[in-house]
């Protein structure tokens, strides 16, 4: 029976993978149009065909759109619909830099932002900031 399993770009799964009733052999474009992610959401498929792994999509199996109704999915195959994560270009590659910039860098600033912020150098207070 095909098996239909979403995931993310790391391989870990979102939701439970989805076995389709009956043994027959399907298009890939029904399924798809069954089994996508929600409206905005961008989405990489791959087909797996029996024996493969399946954690993440390789340049063998992943189907275009233009192929999606010439392809057959078999019983034994497993489609798998990677969803694409939602950064919207330069701005978020700014945006994560500047998180681990903080990561990095809030250890060493926290003391000094207890004092700017008049709770003292307790280590509870400063314990207090890191977590922040």
């Amino acid at each position: 029976m095909t098996l239909v399993v979403t995931a993310n770009i790391a391989g870990q799964t979102r939701g439970e993978p989805v076995r389709l009733p009956d043994r027959r052999r399907r298009r890939l474009f029904t399924i798809v149009a069954r089994h996508k992610p929600p409206a905005g959401r961008r989405f990489i498929v791959s087909v797996h065909r029996k024996g493969e792994t399946f954690l993440r999509p390789t340049d063998g199996s992943v189907r275009l759109r233009a192929n999606w109704s010439r392809t057959l999915v078999g019983p034994d195959d497993v489609v798998l619909v990677t969803e694409v994560p939602l950064g919207r270009g330069i701005a978020s590659i700014g945006l994560a830099i500047a998180s681990i910039a903080l990561i990095a860098v809030a250890p060493y600033a926290a003391p000094a932002l207890a004092t700017g912020l008049g709770l003292g150098t307790s280590a509870a207070a400063i314990s207090s900031v890191q977590a922040g």
